[in-house]
């Protein structure tokens, strides 16, 4: 994309596109730039004040204070363990990209670099911050987020969804309750290319088999394995 509002064509090509983007957000900005800005990945202007860079430090801060709100209200008879572990999946970069992507909001990324899950979350964070900035009105992000997050916060099961989002807390959990060692995770070996690798780490749990998981980096290789030993076991 180029800059919005430019003359000639393209520029009018690029307004239209973002009016399609305020449909799919369910919010008409009243200075579009701020969407703009909302969009624009620090790599395509190697410049943090031109990017959204500052607007992601925003949002994160307005998602945590009103999603911690929601939860206080719609879970009245939930006590603090449960409201903080549902806080943790609401506001994790997965469901910030899942959202995003459910948005088209990729699409729509000004950038000059791979688009991870990490770029399209920090961006949803960044359009969270723009909406406020255009709105001006806290209640109007409050109901942008209820509707795009209205669905996770409706689904969100302890049992099942937290033990998929964060099985590596599950599984040390689990075995602290049962005065096991904390479980460790080991390097097993890597494949694939430097662009495109495929890690392979082992969780390692005292008195059980070991279970290998694997992913595009340790991280997500380890949370994989936890996953594997979790349903492996039966974990509840």
């Amino acid at each position: 994309m180029g800059v919005v509002g430019g003359c000639g064509a393209d520029g009018a090509v690029e307004l239209i596109m973002l009016k399609n983007l305020e449909t799919n957000l369910s919010y008409k900005f009243k200075d579009i730039k701020n969407l703009e800005k909302a969009l624009t990945h620090s790599s395509f202007f190697n410049s943090i004040l031109n990017s959204n860079e500052r607007l992601e430090f925003l949002g994160d801060k307005i998602l945590g204070s009103l999603i911690a709100d929601i939860l206080y209200s719609h879970f009245s008879k939930k006590d603090e363990g449960f409201l903080s572990k549902s806080f943790s999946y609401l506001t994790s970069a997965e469901v910030l990209c899942d959202i995003g992507r459910d948005l088209g909001i990729a699409e729509y990324i000004r950038h000059n670099t791979s688009l991870e899950d990490s770029v399209i979350a920090d961006t949803m964070e960044a359009i969270i911050a723009s909406v406020y900035i255009d709105s001006s009105d806290f209640n109007v992000v409050k109901n942008f987020i209820k509707k795009h997050w209205d669905i996770y916060i409706k689904n969100y099961n302890e049992d099942s969804i937290y033990k998929a989002f964060n099985p590596k807390s599950t599984l040390q959990n689990w075995a602290q309750k049962r005065g096991l060692k904390i479980p460790e995770y080991v390097d097993v070996s890597k494949s694939g290319s430097e662009h495109e690798p495929v890690f392979y780490v082992k969780v390692v749990v005292e008195g059980y088999d070991d279970t290998i998981g694997e992913g595009k980096n340790k991280k997500i290789a380890q949370k994989d394995a936890a996953l594997k030993f979790i349903e492996t076991y039966n974990i509840k």
